[in-house]
């Protein structure tokens, strides 16, 4: 599963060398109503909270899978990918402190959801988890330690490489994923590695068209086939989106919506409602 050569990403992202930014970090159950118009000139209180949209449902769907025998890969494969989950948190929460711009923040945020859900995996696989250090920058992986020092000194040379380290690191979570989904035949595993790939297509979608924007020279693919990292970003994000365990749409969820409840004292009494919107989280 260990696709990356830390000396020739090294060389490539340093030969291919911000206005609106985007944000592929998206929110649970959103806030409620405006405030409503009380009696006789009192205003109401503020609305209630939204609903969750369907934020729940992997970690459900996870638990409804059984758990079955692993074989050697699908155990180094999980293992693995907890690392590089954290990998991709790390250096996207390290390049935020030197570029102030939101994408990378956010994204690190979706990435600490991502370790989450493979953290389920192990432990109802009764796997060790290799994280013993959440600490930002520490590996039990003597290989990511040294990707992550590499890839962060890439990303704090400029904001364009710092954008380009981030495409980067999509473009090879996806491959590991889509080679990790081939090689296991265990349920659970695949549901898992659907979900996570949605995720860093979204994540690579959000850092090339931010490269665009920006008028920065397109990403080039180094570990997915060219066309499929173009067809990935001309495609739309894959928003509030859950895929089951054959990779097919188990559901939707456009966000949470409920009603805001409020009262207000003025000289009367009244009440404000509306309602609340959000987008779930299974869009990252």
């Amino acid at each position: 599963m260990k696709r990356f050569i830390i000396p020739t990403l090294v060389l490539t992202l340093a030969l291919t060398a911000f206005g609106p930014v985007a944000s592929a970090q998206n929110s649970g159950g959103g806030n409620g109503g405006n405030n409503g118009n009380g009696g006789n000139g009192g205003n109401g209180g503020n609305g209630g909270n939204g609903g969750q949209g369907c934020s729940g449902l992997p970690v459900e769907h996870l638990d409804s899978l059984p758990v079955e025998a692993l074989s050697q890969v699908e155990l180094d494969d999980i293992t693995f990918l907890r690392e590089e989950e954290k990998l991709a948190r790390d250096v996207y929460a390290t390049l935020a402190l030197s570029w102030d711009i939101p994408i990378f923040s956010n994204i690190a945020r979706a990435e600490q959801r991502h370790m989450d859900m493979v953290a389920l995996l192990l432990d109802r696989n009764g796997v060790t988890d290799p994280v013993a250090d959440d600490t930002i920058g520490v590996f039990t992986d003597p290989e990511l330690r040294a990707l992550f020092s590499s890839l962060v000194s890439s990303g704090e040379s400029s904001l364009e490489q710092a954008l380009l380290v981030g495409a980067t690191i999509e473009d090879l979570d996806i491959a590991d994923i889509e080679e990790m989904i081939a090689e296991t035949d265990n349920l659970d595993i695949a549901f898992v590695g659907y979900n996570l790939a949605k995720g860093s297509r979204n994540h690579l979608r959000a850092f090339s068209r931010t490269l665009q924007m920006n008028g920065f020279a397109p990403y080039a693919a180094q570990y997915l086939d060219q066309d499929e990292v173009d067809a990935i970003i001309a495609s739309e994000h894959e928003r509030g989106i859950v895929y089951d365990e054959y990779g097919d749409v188990l559901t939707t969820c456009d966000g949470g919506q409920g009603p805001g409840n409020g009262q207000g004292r003025g000289q009367g009494r009244g009440q404000g409602r509306g309602p609340g919107t959000g987008t779930c989280r299974a869009a990252d």
